[in-house]
Parts: C-alpha cells; structure tokens; sequence
C-alpha cells in the first residue's frame, strides 16, 4: 500500500483529504469483510461433509451486512438519484 507522503498531504485541500480518508476507509472495511467472508465459507466447507442437507455459508455465520445486501437489492433507480443529488447539495455547501 502507498501512504500519503507529506508534501501531497501539505498540497491537499481539506475536501481531498476527506475524499482520501473516505476510500481509505471503504478499502479497509472491504478488505476486513472479505476476511469474515472467507472464514465464512471455510466454515461451511468444514461442516458440510458431516450434514445431510446442502450448508450454506450464510447459515453457519451471520454478518451484519447480509442485511445491507437485502436492502440494496430493493433500492429503487429514484432513490440512488435522490441520494446523489443529496451528495451533491452537500459538496457545493461546502
């Protein structure tokens, strides 16, 4: 991973450096999700041999963005729009 070195922090404005911490953060979360995932899955492999039906990951282990996954299924086209346009009032506001 390449880090922030001082001169470009020095040059960033305080909306970049927001923006460089928010995909810092998405990129750590991704990659902390991915872990439980894959244990997840190990676990499923590791009991299924001593089940009579079909183990699904989901089943051994629950994880709280298998909720946010539902939700983002049913999010409308008119919703994405109105949390865009919302995104956007706020960066002008600043």
């Amino acid at each position: 991973m390449c880090g922030l070195g001082f001169e470009d922090f020095c040059l960033c404005t305080p909306i970049e450096f927001q923006a460089i911490m928010d995909a810092f953060g998405e990129m750590e979360d991704a990659r902390r999700r991915d872990m439980w995932e894959r244990m997840r899955i190990l676990a499923a492999i590791s009991v299924s041999p001593f089940s009579k039906s079909r183990v699904r990951p989901e089943n051994i282990i629950r994880l709280p963005w298998d909720n946010e996954r539902k939700q983002a299924a049913t999010v409308s086209k008119e919703d994405d729009i109105k949390a865009l346009q919302r995104r956007l009032r706020q960066i002008k506001g600043n």
